[in-house]
């Protein structure tokens, strides 16, 4: 029934319906008791869309612990809530565990978040809609100098709710014009550890989602981690790795043969010689100091990646995300095939990178088709079930070594670093030198990945 008088406003029936409310205890009921719910909640709906306040404090507990890396559990989330003095609000232990007799499935549990995100997108609606209401039912109601005030009430109501991220262009002049000077003024740009590459891509902005695609074995592991080394050791950004493929144990002992020039065989088969002690030891404190934080997270889902950049965010907000790699990450949801459940997760990395105005550089397989093409160079549709990161991909950069098909090759310990696609910039190729004993591609004329190493 839509109400026609303020007094037919009522928040337990109208506001908020018993179905959200028992919606809202089937989600808190699931997540307080189970830890890959309640992470993949925390990047779906926030606290404040709950309806029921003690509902919302339960929930802002459960977000809590996910942010700090703390394990979700009904004690736990008690714990919380007495700590932050609110456990009286929500019932202490009887309300809490309560909860658990209504927990919902892990299936429903997207849907449900959206509709109690929908739910209080309407509420919001609704409230800013009853200021419009009282207007109209004021005894001062004066309809040659009001009409215009209550339009006004209803219409921005409206706009608010439809498109809160547009602007008016000549409002964003000033804006853009400072963002262009104070970029001219600090480089806040992550620039790319190789001189040749810089040709085309001077650095990238936050927002971006760049995709470095390759065949097993050719290096596309070896380059995103290129790009991680530079940013945090060279140029001291906070930076976080999502190694979906290889443990931390195994990145770190790339990272120390790519710095210090060590043959990662001789790390790995525990065959240092004392010169080689000596170089590591060289460079352990540039990197000990590094703000570079590898994550070791086979099945991640950009849930999870959201929710440990949401916890980052409160002490050193990272600069640079690196993904490794994209066809083994997991969807949060359903989807009817892999292609479409890879789509899912390409434009929710791009969605990703621009809620956290952060690039993000994600590693991809690329398909056989370059193997039985007679010029073995990659193109940008190689992409394997590549679908939306071909389009939701800011820059695309595949990784060609001519020697992989050519033993005789002229180009033997060359690769070709090909900026396939480029929004904001030009297309081309950069070469560098591949070594692989020391993990690590390298400028051609210096021998070192880094400019004035």
């Amino acid at each position: 029934m839509t109400p026609t008088s303020a007094a037919d406003f009522d928040t337990d029936r109208w506001l908020a319906s018993e179905g959200i409310i028992a919606l809202e205890r089937e989600v808190l009921g699931l997540v307080i008791g189970h830890q890959p719910a309640a992470e993949t909640a925390a990047s779906l709906v926030k606290p404040e869309h709950f309806a029921k306040p003690a509902h919302s404090l339960v929930y802002e507990a459960v977000v809590n612990l996910v942010d700090n890396g703390q394990p979700v559990s009904p004690a736990a989330v008690l714990d919380e809530l007495t700590r932050t003095g609110r456990a009286d609000k929500v019932g202490h232990g009887a309300g809490v565990f309560s909860l658990l007799q209504h927990a919902g499935t892990g299936p429903e549990l997207p849907s449900h978040c959206r509709r109690i995100v929908g739910d209080w997108q309407r509420r919001e609606l609704n409230l800013r809609l009853r200021q419009a209401v009282r207007v109209t039912e004021h005894e001062s109601w004066d309809a040659e100098t009001d009409i215009d005030r209550c339009l006004d009430l209803v219409e921005g109501a409206i706009q608010d709710q439809a498109d809160s991220g547009a602007a008016v262009l000549g409002d964003m002049l000033q804006s853009v014009l400072d963002e262009i000077e104070q970029e001219l003024a600090t480089d806040d740009l992550v620039v790319p550890p190789y001189r040749d590459l810089r040709r085309f891509i001077p650095g990238l902005r936050g927002g971006e989602l760049v995709a470095v695609g390759a065949r097993p074995g050719v290096g596309k592991s070896t380059t995103i981690t290129d790009w991680a080394r530079h940013a945090a050791i060279e140029n001291q950004l906070p930076t976080v790795v999502f190694s979906l493929e290889m443990g931390k144990r195994e990145i770190t002992k790339r990272i120390l043969a790519a710095e210090a020039g060590v043959p990662l065989k001789a790390i790995l088969g525990h065959t240092l010689s004392t010169d080689q002690w000596q170089a590591l030891g060289r460079h352990i404190s540039r990197l000990h100091s590094a703000p570079l934080t590898i994550v070791e997270a086979p099945g991640c889902t950009v849930g999870q990646i959201r929710n440990r950049l949401r916890g980052m965010m409160r002490q050193a907000p990272p600069r640079l995300v690196v993904v490794d790699y994209w066809q083994i990450m997991k969807s949060q949801g359903k989807a009817e095939n892999r292609q479409q459940e890879l789509s899912e997760i390409a434009r929710a990395l791009k969605i990703l990178a621009m809620d956290f105005d952060i690039p993000i550089i994600l590693a991809a397989q690329l398909n056989r088709l370059t193997e039985h093409r007679a010029d073995k160079r990659p193109i940008l549709s190689d992409f394997r079930e590549s679908g939306a990161l071909e389009q939701d991909a800011d820059i695309a950069i595949l990784v060609h070594r001519p020697d992989m098909y050519e033993q005789e090759s002229p180009r033997a310990g060359e690769a070709d670093l090909i900026v396939a696609k480029q929004r904001n910039g030009p297309q081309g190729v950069a070469a560098v030198a591949f070594q692989g004993h020391y993990a690590r591609f390298v400028d051609m004329a210096h021998g070192s990945a880094v400019e004035g190493r």
